[in-house]
């Protein structure tokens, strides 16, 4: 619907539609005025001569034609035409008032001379109002409003007659026509389009029509559209001889079936031509139309009649619509008015050409009028053969994408289309994820690309093929200098190709190194680079990674394909790799763009794994398979509903339990955003939360509540704050019956039905979840991720760890922590996994041996979490035979911590590194993968490190001041970006500015880390230019600790600081160094009976002569650390 938004686009369309209701109307009130006073062959000569008097001037006023429309603006071209059109017509509505009728009839020749100049004008203006992107849909919107003008007036005209029973006689119709040309005279002069451009001369028609032929598509296109039009009005022609009616009506026969074809085939190539003109179309269209031909002539049945008629409407629209669009689209405003005066001079000619070849060997031979559908195949297959033989790779492209989108049900999104050339030399660049990236590289390229492809013999079966029909160069890794050479002779000849660097199909999803030394092939060809990646293969069934079961390509089908910048020949690997990472970023962020939000992603997956046991509740024993889970969901949010209908954010205080997946998807079904409250916090820190994201009630489960106020009695004051839905509670009250009825609604209803019953879910941009810090800073900083965040980030983590079929979660994780919500709830819920629930992460006992019993294989945690396994007696080494996956992450792991895992369980652990700033994971460590030579192996772990950037990220080292980007090996801030980055903080406009930077057109998350990245791309990370610390996996203000000191009074008319250092139990220890007489021992004893939080109490406390400085006065926060270090060294000793 965009062309309706461009100025001038609705008196276009009414002044095209009224047009063509005035140029059919003519025809047909000229035809019924010639059936009343001839029949037979004088009735067909002059039929004959009317279409000459309409269509002859488009050939002798060709050079006229061409210089109105090119050096005026083409509105003011078509308003003073229509206005001549609307003269004409009052002459020959008066003329045929007063019964001269012929001399009327030869008025037509003036209307016709009006109209040769009105149509040139008219489809070259659609370029200047609409753009080229949407070229194809304005020309298929000017075809329905062409066609709807037709049927009307054929309808208006179905039945009239000189004679006094006619409901409307024939002499009124002028005037009626008069009518409307004056509309459209009107409508005209309200259209804005181009200027006028005095340099442009008369050009005499063999000049015009020289400077049109010379471009050889644009001459191909026409020739196209001149041989289309005139098999079109032949069919027109023997349709109406085969129903044996002398007259031309839309509802004549079947023909109207044809037009309403003509429609849909128009919207059709629109719709195929978003990107790019689908000129694959052509051939299609020509052989479609040539198989109907054939079928018309042996079929006898109206019904079947009229399908193929409908069906040769489809491929005739579709035809026009592609045909049109390519002459706009390759003409420059100055000269599209010629180029279409030309064409509708060509189209003309070879319409007589085809009448009157058609005419002859009906008289002169004893050919029937139904043989003519035979010999209309025959000269439409030749066309199909012409067009195949000059766009093959086009077909091959049309074919593809039917293939893709009806067969194998892909939705193939591209952007950055228009970067790629439309001529010259270019090499295309990227990743190689899956075995059918040919396919869609072949898609998405609006024009014909040569693939230079390593030898693989899983692909063999279809490189054959392409290797005979040249669309291929094999590459032998042995030996690549004669695939160098024949890319570099593609290159010279002004190709497209496209190259895969890395050597063979991936087995990872990161952009890995390159194998492929291409620079000879590439030197000194004129060629420039276009890097491109491709999301949503990988993981797919035509990958390594097809036992996956990812819910990007499982569950959307999407595949997106990002064009780049041209970038020069010369430019390095490393800095082609750069910009594949951000085409990565914008890619994900397009195909994230196509999916749906949280909830209806869930459900479909549910609906897939039907009876299987999703919720595993190894305490109690009450398991959730994927049905129960949809009804118990269903029941609870429609519960939930009624008292929260004007509430936009819900509390959540559960555990990663049971109750918590189900109350979480309850809030989140009725569009809602959870604020998942920390109940490890004290009850005013959470009570702030609450306040600070104007919460007004709180999900929870009665028995937990309980339990959280024994442990800590304030708790019991949230009840005179907020209202308490109490999921156990609830879902005791639900009766057995209502438990049935929901359950057969579930299974048996369809999946429509079941969706539009969560319909309340939100738009990806909504907030989805806000979660808090731990409340170092009083009133803890909310920070808000969307479902485009939460989604996005379990795409990438699922991309890494590649989940299976097979596989089970531990889900340990607290979910007031990204990283329970999203690598352990959503990660399981959107692929839809078994998940063990262990609400108590203390319990190491319980956890152990329900890995054991369900046979988890997914492990994320805290280093703190993993070394309490390592170090507690009652885990035996086999409670986790099953684990293939331990990922660590939200604090620093250790050396000794990781190989002492190692040593007790033989299981290695991935570091990983995120925040829930950025939901949570950037960077990941994983298995290292061996290569197709069975010698050389791609890294994708370095203990060093915290990993490689997650699919669809860019991590990205900068000035901490300036924020400029620095090069590789540099130190510097630590920034992220890509689609998992947060929305901002709550309430807190400045804090999110200070957070988000914004660099070349994204969004980058300053972390506050100081870090490296190393040449194969892993993040070292180095230390914190923020002040704080992070303890088992919280992150504490150490500014926050310093001014609860302050509170207490404790240190007061002191100089004190806080700083963090390394620590094997938490990742990291709060150290409090001060200046003065009191002894260290008292102050901390003092500082535990004060009432400071737990996690803000200092580890250590140190008096010392002096704090560190700085010469500007300001402290010296390296030297503190240095000096906590050696102290904390001095005291193991």
């Amino acid at each position: 619907m965009q062309c309706w938004f461009a100025r001038g686009a609705v008196p276009y369309f009414i002044a095209v539609f009224l047009s063509s209701f005035v140029q059919m109307g003519l025809f047909i009130l000229f035809q019924r005025w010639l059936s009343f006073l001839f029949t037979g062959a004088s009735f067909f000569w002059r039929s004959m001569l009317l279409q000459f008097s309409l269509f002859v001037p488009c050939i002798f006023m060709v050079a006229p034609a061409s210089f109105f429309s090119c050096r005026f603006p083409k509105g003011r071209v078509m308003a003073w035409s229509s206005f001549g059109m609307t003269l004409t017509l009052v002459a020959i509505a008066v003329l045929f008032g007063l019964d001269i009728g012929w001399v009327a009839f030869g008025l037509m020749l003036l209307f016709g001379i009006f109209l040769s100049i009105h149509s040139p004008a008219k489809l070259g203006i659609l370029k200047e109002l609409f753009g080229d992107e949407n070229l194809a849909k304005a020309n298929a919107w000017q075809s329905f409003f062409a066609i709807l003008g037709m049927v009307l007036v054929s309808f208006l005209t179905i039945s009239i007659n000189p004679g006094e029973d006619s409901l409307l006689h024939y002499e009124i119709l002028p005037y009626i026509f008069l009518g409307m040309s004056f509309l459209g005279t009107i409508s005209s002069f309200f259209i804005h389009g181009g200027k006028i451009r005095p340099s442009i001369k008369m050009r005499s028609p063999k000049r015009n029509l020289q400077a049109t032929w010379s471009v050889p598509l644009i001459r191909m296109s026409i020739l196209g559209l001149a041989i289309f039009w005139g098999i079109a009005q032949m069919f027109v022609v023997l349709s109406q001889d085969i129903s044996g009616e002398q007259l031309v009506s839309v509802f004549q026969g079947s023909l109207i079936f044809a037009a309403i074809g003509i429609v849909v085939g128009s919207f059709i190539a629109a719709k195929a031509s978003e990107q790019f003109v689908e000129i694959g179309l052509v051939p299609v269209a020509a052989v479609g139309a040539a198989v109907s031909m054939v079928c018309l002539f042996f079929v006898d049945s109206i019904v079947l009649t009229a399908i193929f008629y409908a069906l040769l409407g489809i491929f005739a629209g579709a035809n026009f619509i592609v045909l049109k669009t390519v002459i706009q689209h390759y003409s420059r405003p100055d000269s599209s008015g010629r180029v279409l005066a030309v064409a509708n001079m060509i189209q003309m000619s070879v319409l007589f050409l085809f009448l009157g070849v058609q005419s002859l060997l009906l008289i002169f031979t004893s050919i029937e009028v139904k043989d003519f559908f035979l010999i209309l195949a025959v000269v439409l297959t030749i066309c199909f053969a012409l067009t195949l033989r000059q766009t093959p790779q086009a077909l091959l492209r049309t074919v593809l994408r039917f293939l893709f989108a009806f067969v194998f049900r892909y939705r193939l999104k591209i952007f950055g289309g228009e970067n790629i050339p439309e001529t010259g030399p270019v090499l295309l660049v990227g990743s190689h994820y899956s075995f059918i990236d040919w396919a869609v590289l072949q898609m998405a390229s609006p024009r014909p690309l040569k693939m230079a492809s390593n030898r693989n013999k899983s692909n063999a079966w279809y490189q054959r093929w392409l290797r005979y029909s040249k669309f291929l160069i094999q590459i032998d890794r042995r030996n690549p200098e004669p695939a160098m050479q024949a890319i570099r002779e593609a290159l010279m000849q002004g190709e497209a190709v496209v190259i895969f660097p890395e050597g063979e199909v991936s087995k990872t999803p990161h952009i890995s190194r390159f194998s492929i030394d291409y620079s000879f092939a590439i030197k000194d060809t004129e060629a420039k680079i276009l890097p491109f990646y491709i999301q949503g293969l990988f993981g797919g069934p035509y990958s390594h990674a097809e036992d996956s079961i990812m819910f990007g390509p499982a569950s959307t089908r999407i595949v997106s394909v990002g064009f780049g910048s041209l970038i020069p020949a010369q430019s390095s690997e490393e800095n082609i790799r750069i910009q594949l990472r951000d085409l990565a970023i914008d890619t994900w962020e397009t195909a994230i763009s196509y999916y749906h939000t949280i909830v209806p992603m869930w459900l479909r997956v549910m609906r897939r794994r039907k009876f299987k046991t999703i919720l595993i509740d190894p305490k109690n024993g009450r398991h959730v398979s994927a049905y129960k889970m949809i009804r118990l969901v269903l029941l609870l949010s429609r519960r939930l509903s009624r008292i929260t209908q004007q509430e936009s954010n819900l509390g959540f205080l559960l555990p990663s339990s049971r109750e918590g997946v189900l109350g979480f998807l309850s809030i989140l079904s009725l569009g809602k955003t959870s604020v998942n409250l920390n109940y490890t916090s004290p009850a005013d820190v959470v009570m702030g939360c609450i306040k600070n994201a104007k919460v007004k009630t709180v999900v929870t489960s009665e028995n937990f509540y309980e339990k959280l106020c024994q442990k800590n009695p304030n708790f019991s004051e949230l009840k005179e704050k907020v209202k308490f839905f109490f999921i156990d509670k609830e879902e005791n009250d639900i009766s057995k019956v209502t438990h049935f009825v929901v359950s057969l609604f579930t299974i048996l209803s369809p999946k429509f039905l079941i969706e539009f019953c969560f319909s309340a879910t939100k738009k990806l941009s909504d907030t989805a979840v806000i979660l808090f810090s731990s409340g170092s800073e009083g009133v803890p900083k909310g920070i808000m991720l969307s479902h485009k965040n939460l989604i996005a980030n379990t795409q990438q983590i699922d991309s890494v760890v590649r989940l299976k079929n097979n596989d089970v979660m531990l889900a340990e994780l607290p979910m007031f922590h990204s990283f329970g919500v999203t690598g352990n709830i959503l990660l399981s819920l959107l692929d839809g996994i078994p998940m063990v629930l262990c609400p108590d992460p203390t319990d190491i006992k319980t956890m152990a041996r329900a890995c054991a019993e369900y046979k988890a294989t997914i492990l994320f945690g805290t280093p703190t979490f993993l070394r309490a396994f390592s170090v507690n007696r009652w885990v035996h080494p086999m409670c986790l035979d099953y684990i293939r996956f331990v990922g660590a992450g939200a604090e620093k792991l250790r050396p000794e911590m990781r190989e002492s895992f190692r040593m007790k369980f033989g299981k290695e652990i991935f570091e990983v590194y995120g925040c829930t700033e950025t939901a949570p994971m950037a960077t990941m460590n994983s298995p290292n993968v061996l290569l197709d030579d069975f010698l050389t192996m791609e890294k994708c772990s370095n203990r060093e490190s915290v990993g490689l950037p997650v699919p669809g990220t860019r991590i990205c080292i900068a000035d901490p001041d300036t924020n400029e980007f620095l090069p590789i090996g540099s130190e510097g801030m630590v920034l992220v970006g890509g689609p998992q980055v947060m929305k901002g903080y709550l309430n807190d406009e400045a804090r999110t500015a200070s957070s988000i930077v914004i660099r070349e057109g994204k969004r980058w998350y300053r972390t506050g880390d100081k870090g490296k990245i190393d040449q194969d791309g892993f993040l070292i990370l180095l230390d914190r230019y923020s002040r704080f610390a992070k303890l088992g996996g919280e992150m504490i203000s150490l500014g926050a600790v310093e001014q609860r000191i302050n509170e207490t009074g404790i240190l007061a008319g002191m100089e004190y600081l806080t700083v963090s250092v390394a620590d094997l139990v938490k990742g990291e220890r709060i150290v409090l160094l001060f200046v003065g007489d009191k002894n260290p021992d008292e102050v901390a004893k003092a500082l535990r009976h004060s009432g400071i939080p737990p996690l803000m109490l200092p580890g250590s406390v140190f008096a010392v002569e002096a704090l560190p400085k700085l010469g500007s006065g300001k402290w010296d926060y390296t030297g503190l650390k240095n000096m906590a270090n050696e102290l904390m060294q001095s005291l193991k000793k």
